[in-house]
């Protein structure tokens, strides 16, 4: 069993590390992704992977970019979110502090340490995300995903896909979870709506998909097994 299998077990130490973390950083910006990134532990292991590929899909990263990389920037560098004008602009002054050499990426970390800062930069870059697309998406939407892509229903294209839809038809992303999950849908949307918006952001994440293809993932994704 990994790491990232048996996070739970300590974590309790991680959540008091990323509260340490955003209190020295400061700001009420922090303090939102520290609650998210708690919020977001269970499944951090998945997350932080697809984060990572749904920042490259965007542009929010470069190849070599990575969500543990950004939360260590964030623990060393000198400046918090709210010295910036968005997410993103805290996002490249980071990347720069990691390129000009001023962010130590092979200091020893412990195992807690570690799961810290991936924590951190996958909060952050789900807040960057956000800011994108201007979506508020909720910690519940974000462990969804990752149960679904743990089951191999969705994967990093997906994902990104939904938020990129959800974007455009001004729809709740967060009432994907609870459309599947058979909660109520919060937004006032009628379950038709959020059934065809998931399907059309199947097809726009994989436009090779046949109409029967995509009636077949969707079935798959809300299938309770």
């Amino acid at each position: 069993m990994g790491f990232w299998d048996t996070v739970c077990s300590i974590g309790s130490a991680i959540v008091s590390g990323i509260s340490s973390a955003c209190k020295a950083i400061g700001g009420a910006i922090m303090d939102g992704i520290g609650k998210l990134a708690g919020a977001i532990l269970p499944h951090i292991g998945t997350l932080s992977s697809f984060l990572n590929i749904i920042g490259q899909i965007t542009g929010l990263f470069n190849k070599d970019d990575n969500v543990e990389d950004l939360g260590a920037a964030m623990r060393q560098s000198d400046k918090k979110p709210e010295d910036f004008d968005s997410i993103n602009a805290y996002i490249d002054y980071l990347k720069s502090e990691i390129k000009a050499g001023n962010i130590n990426l092979n200091e020893e970390k412990t195992d807690i340490q570690k799961a810290v800062d991936t924590a951190l930069g996958s909060g952050l870059t789900i807040k960057a995300l956000d800011e994108k697309y201007s979506l508020k998406t909720s910690a519940e939407f974000w462990n969804f995903t990752a149960k679904k892509v743990d089951e191999g229903k969705l994967d990093a294209t997906d994902v990104n896909s939904l938020l990129k839809t959800a974007s455009e038809k001004k729809i709740d992303v967060n009432d994907v979870a609870n459309y599947v999950d058979d909660k109520k849908l919060e937004s006032g949307a009628s379950k038709s709506e959020i059934s065809a918006f998931i399907k059309e952001s199947f097809k726009e994440a994989n436009p090779s998909l046949s109409d029967d293809d995509v009636t077949s993932k969707f079935n798959t994704l809300v299938r309770k097994d």
